[in-house]
């Protein structure tokens, strides 16, 4: 046997590296359709929910800063008042706002210094509560805002003379104190009888001032009620 064909007996005889590998040692080249979409699906749900809880965290957030803020501006709004009746005369208070009714209205005039140690008043002042001008009290929401038959707080200056001024100190007034119905009955059990949003009583020297605030925070009717007893000195 020559050379020549003992090498092409050689190449015969040796096993093609050329020759496809058995299907159990392929490597698998991508993802099947069905593969993708089940993959697809699984982080479609997994942002969704991530989705939802970062929706549902910011509005648990708003709910409660808007609570917050009802809350902070009931308080201010009450210690506004208080400033202004800590320096009144029990004998300028009108009407007189004694149990078991109490007043939604009082007039009063602030001391303003003394003359021979006799107390100098100012004008006379009023605070009220008054039905918003886009309400009408008929127990309906007039206005589209979340709230039935709401006041304003309103403060006046000289009330009934030409002269007046009038300032709205707050809007969102409940009817009601906060647990009260018109039903000649102590619903709260303060020892009033259907007080309204603004109620002043006054026992001896100490004037007490009530007042519910309120407002629709995402299509819930949410209050706040304040209290503070103020002792008059004059």
């Amino acid at each position: 046997m020559s050379f020549l064909n003992y090498q092409r007996a050689r190449l015969a005889s040796a096993p093609s590296s050329m020759e496809s590998p058995s299907p159990s040692l392929r490597k698998r080249g991508g993802f099947t359709l069905l593969e993708l979409a089940v993959s697809m699906a699984i982080l479609g749900v997994v942002v969704g929910g991530l989705v939802m809880a970062v929706r549902g965290s910011n509005s648990a957030f708003q709910y409660e800063n808007s609570r917050g803020s009802l809350a902070q501006n009931s308080h201010r709004i009450v210690s506004r008042m208080a400033s202004y009746l800590a320096s009144s005369g029990t004998g300028t208070f009108a009407p007189a706002p004694v149990g078991p009714l109490g007043s939604q209205t009082l007039d009063f005039r602030r001391c303003t210094g003394s003359a021979g140690g006799v107390p100098v008043f100012g004008p006379l002042e009023r605070f009220t509560m008054q039905l918003d001008a886009s309400e009408a009290a008929d127990g309906i929401d007039n206005d589209g805002d979340g709230l039935v038959d709401e006041n304003d707080l309103v403060w006046i200056e000289n009330p009934g003379d030409a002269d007046a001024r009038t300032s709205i100190w707050a809007t969102g007034l409940s009817p009601f104190l906060a647990g009260e119905t018109d039903n000649d009955a102590d619903d709260n059990g303060n020892g009033l009888v259907d007080e309204a949003g603004l109620s002043f009583v006054l026992e001896g020297e100490l004037l007490t001032l009530r007042m519910t605030m309120q407002a629709s925070i995402q299509g819930q009717l949410t209050q706040r009620t304040v209290e503070t007893s103020i002792r008059i000195q004059n």
